[in-house]
């Protein structure tokens, strides 16, 4: 496999999402940053972290602030199990010759390859859950390399 171009994110800290009486979620988005990039909405229970949606978008505090307003995306994140929700937003920095839409399309198709392939349960852009095959293995041997689940993701 050749290697091809690299990408870089600068990561801010998690911002803590509110979850109100009247069913919306809140956040500062003065937190946020204005230029493109990526953005994660997770939960963390303990020490585990679950993503529950990954985006993109050239001006990250503005599409935030929409996604906010997107009832039924923030159902689901309202409603994903136990745990504290959370917004990680990452700048993205181009090199030389990198366009921004292009680039900011393979580094989300990256991060939701990566996710799903954890088996984290990620909501598409719908807020509906991304269907999910499984392959199941019985690790006989090097059961410290094998994983015993696999998730890929269907058409």
């Amino acid at each position: 496999m050749s290697k091809g171009p690299s990408y870089d994110i600068v990561w801010g800290n998690a911002i803590t999402l509110s979850m109100l009486a009247d069913g919306g979620v809140a956040l500062d988005l003065n937190q946020v940053p204005e230029g493109p990039g990526v953005y994660i909405f997770l939960r963390q229970h303990s020490s585990k972290c679950d993503a529950l949606y990954v985006g993109q978008s050239l001006t990250l505090r503005n599409r935030i602030r929409l996604q906010l307003n997107n009832l039924k995306l923030m159902k689901e994140i309202r409603n994903s199990r136990t745990g504290t929700r959370l917004l990680v937003v990452g700048r993205f920095v181009p090199k030389q010759g990198q366009q921004l839409k292009p680039s900011l399309k393979k580094i989300e198709s990256a991060f939701i390859r990566h996710f799903v392939a954890h088996n984290d349960a990620l909501l598409n852009k719908q807020g509906t859950s991304i269907k999910l095959a499984t392959v199941q293995s019985d690790r006989k041997i090097l059961k410290n390399f094998l994983p015993k689940t696999v998730s890929v993701e269907t058409k």
